[in-house]
């Protein structure tokens, strides 16, 4: 069956191939250029980018309105889940507890899902994906050779600034945190390895792909990033346990077995040749309430705060504002803008409505792309598809001990490369009649 594109049996003409770049390099903004601005962290950074993306978002949807054909849309699995969760946010912001904090979280939740969608649509074109990917990994790079050079220079200087003593001289490239740094890579490291090995990406991609391995590695140990670590392990073995299912079901018992022996015999050999690991992992063995700093206080005094508004939450954003009264365990009254669990902080937040809705978009998610990479029919959607269910893994072990999903470039990451994935699949699944246009 001949590859197909977007547009049915033609080419995209000039114009549309413009257009839809335009709204490409709009949309690849927050997770480009974003990390450049000390990781978007503050408001003066992901302020700027989330307007950008989503005006590279309108673009896409108003491509109905400009071409007289445009194919039907195509969501991924749990994808209208996430739209529903990004609705109940906003429809939360009048009666959160801070209403202005409420709206920028809103802002975020609607700019992330419009961006997941967008990827989606403007990845149906063929050979596409291959730039799009490239540009990715070639972006996030130039962050592993800064940070190289960060660390060969015995430097604590990030770009202006100084990184904050606490982190010493952890690797975190144009990040002040080195733990948010750290996340980007372990997200990545999933689809780069499945890029090495999949022809159809061609050959300047999988170079790009062994390049990024071979800089990302060093620095990813710099970090220093326990969470990261983790994440890695189990994004690859993800990874790995899908294509092993699509293979055939005893690739996957064999996988299911293998697996944690290899992961075994990896962390033994860590464990005996890098000092950093040893450190890092020592420092829990020998006493686990200091090596979490403040993570396990916070997450007990959270529960007061669950138990307070357990249906709807504080509302986006809150947790900065509310916490204090509810502090007991640390003793140190700092201000503590996130309570360091992903999925404690949106209960914290939004209720057991808002995390009921993650959990089944969690599951109708990951359910889907389990379906979807082994009935793919091409090679390549399957391969991507496992490789961007790698790097949902990834950050959502990290996110059990970390707020990276609120560092706003690291999300733009993982549906950056989700939304590629489900657009290349869709580009060999059964076609569908161009929607007529709007006018």
């Amino acid at each position: 069956m001949p590859r197909r594109d977007e547009w049915g049996a033609q080419r995209p003409s000039a114009t549309q191939r413009i257009y839809d770049g335009l709204a490409l390099l709009l949309l690849a903004w927050p997770a480009t250029g974003g990390m450049w601005l000390l990781g978007s962290t503050r408001t003066w950074g992901f302020a700027p980018g989330l307007a950008i993306s989503l005006l590279g978002s309108l673009l896409v949807l108003a491509r109905p309105l400009v071409f007289r054909a445009a194919p039907r849309a195509f969501a991924p699995a749990g994808f209208w889940i996430f739209a529903a969760l990004a609705a109940y946010v906003a429809l939360r912001v009048p009666a959160a507890a801070v209403p202005y904090a409420a709206r920028w979280e809103a802002l975020r939740w609607v700019c992330l899902t419009a961006a997941a969608w967008s990827w989606t649509q403007t990845a149906r074109v063929a050979r596409r994906w291959q730039g799009v990917l490239f540009i990715l990994l070639l972006s996030v790079a130039f962050q592993c050779l800064y940070a190289t050079v960060q660390e060969m220079n015995g430097s604590r200087m990030v770009l202006w600034a100084v990184r904050p003593e606490q982190y010493g001289m952890r690797a975190s490239g144009t990040y002040l945190c080195p733990n948010h740094f750290a996340n980007v890579l372990a997200m990545l490291l999933p689809i780069a390895a499945v890029l090495l090995f999949l022809p159809e990406a061609g050959l300047p991609l999988r170079l790009m792909a062994l390049y990024f391995l071979a800089v990302a590695a060093a620095p990813l140990y710099w970090s220093l990033s326990r969470s990261a670590w983790l994440g890695t392990l189990a994004g690859l073995a993800a990874t790995a346990l899908l294509l092993a299912l699509r293979r055939s079901r005893a690739w996957f018992l064999a996988a299911l077995v293998a697996l944690p022996l290899l992961a075994a015999v990896a962390g033994w050999f860590a464990w005996q040749t890098l000092p950093g690991v040893r450190a890092r992992f020592g420092a829990v063995l020998e006493s686990r309430a200091e090596s979490g700093g403040i993570r396990v206080p916070m997450w007990l005094d959270s529960a007061a705060m669950i138990r307070a508004r357990p249906v709807a939450g504080f509302g986006g954003g809150s947790f900065v504002w509310t916490y204090p009264a509810y502090q007991r365990r640390p003793r140190h009254h700092h201000t503590y803008d996130f309570l360091h669990n992903e999925f404690l902080q949106m209960q914290v937040e939004y209720g057991a409505i808002g995390s009921g809705l993650l959990l089944i978009g969690l599951l109708w998610g990951g359910a889907g792309a389990t379906l979807a990479v082994v009935r793919a029919r091409s090679r390549a959607g399957a391969t991507l598809l496992a490789g961007a269910a790698g790097a949902a893994a990834a950050g959502l072990v990290h996110a059990v001990f970390d707020f990276n999903f609120h560092v706003f470039p690291n999300p733009h990451v993982l549906v950056w490369v989700g939304g590629v994935a489900w657009g290349v699949w869709a580009l060999d699944a059964p076609p569908a009649k161009p929607a007529p246009a709007w006018r």
